[in-house]
């Protein structure tokens, strides 16, 4: 049986939310903008995590200066409100399982893809940002979707997962691209996006699938504090006679995650 039962998960996110040093891009594949004068290349240490790190830890030294780093562009998502909070750049430690991150703000409101190798130019504010200057992303054109979640809030989106497991032979979701964020488990070998409340209760989940085999899940064992992006098909399974949802996945994000 592949359902997955309410998992209460708060002490398993405490640690993991502090292990480390704790919308649509413009399609920039190289920097555009005149450059700045006095930029510091943090590009050249080839090291975003402890450079992020260092950022965090003082950022009272770094005050005023523009700067370039090479970094992945990510996301703070809230998943009592499902609603994403923060645009950051993200370094990851080479183990991969610590990572450090420094919020960044565009005028524009255009940020690079969620996921991507980006190179940022910005200028360090006074209230703790990066003002980006320019950036240019690996990826140029985010995956397409129908359906954005993030329009939705916590109770909607359980609501509209809710209806379309009830109503899957008619529902008008069913086949769309949807993008949907969540926490990524796996039981028995099954890959599953978790929504959870606040208190780390399970609140609905879908199986993802692979057919093409490309995708990396960026599942750690024994970690279900995992949150990620997820752009895909939504469909569904009947096992016993009973439907559950599922996503044909075309792409996996990886993101930072608050509860309130």
């Amino acid at each position: 049986m592949k359902k997955i039962f309410l998992l209460a998960l708060c002490a398993v996110l405490s640690i993991s939310l502090f292990a480390g040093c704790s919308e649509n891009g413009s399609g920039n594949n190289e920097l555009t903008k005149p450059p700045l004068e006095n930029v510091v290349d943090y590009s050249l240490l080839n090291d975003p995590y402890g450079t992020i790190c260092e950022f965090m830890i003082n950022p009272e030294n770094y005050q005023g200066q523009n700067i370039k780093i090479d970094a992945l562009g990510s996301v703070v998502y809230n998943f009592d409100q499902n609603k994403v909070v923060k645009h950051i750049m993200l370094g990851l430690d080479p183990t991969g399982c610590c990572n450090a991150s420094y919020e960044v703000r565009a005028e524009d409101g255009k940020y690079p893809v969620n996921g991507s190798d980006v190179t940022f130019v910005g200028t360090f504010t006074s209230d703790g940002y990066i003002d980006l200057y320019d950036w240019a992303s690996s990826v140029t054109n985010e995956a397409e979707y129908d359906v954005d979640t993030l329009t939705m809030n916590a109770s909607e989106l359980e609501a509209y997962i809710a209806e379309f497991v009830s109503n899957y032979e008619t529902s008008a979701s069913a086949g769309k691209k949807i993008r949907i964020f969540g926490h990524l488990a796996n039981q028995s070998g099954y890959a599953y996006l978790l929504g959870l409340n606040g208190d780390g209760y399970q609140t609905w989940y879908i199986e993802l699938h692979d057919d093409s085999g490309t995708i990396s899940f960026p599942t750690v064992s024994g970690n279900l504090v995992n949150p990620v992006e997820v752009i895909g098909t939504l469909s569904f399974y009947l096992e016993n006679g009973t439907p559950y949802a599922c996503i044909e996945v075309d792409a996996v994000n990886k993101v930072e995650c608050v509860f309130k």
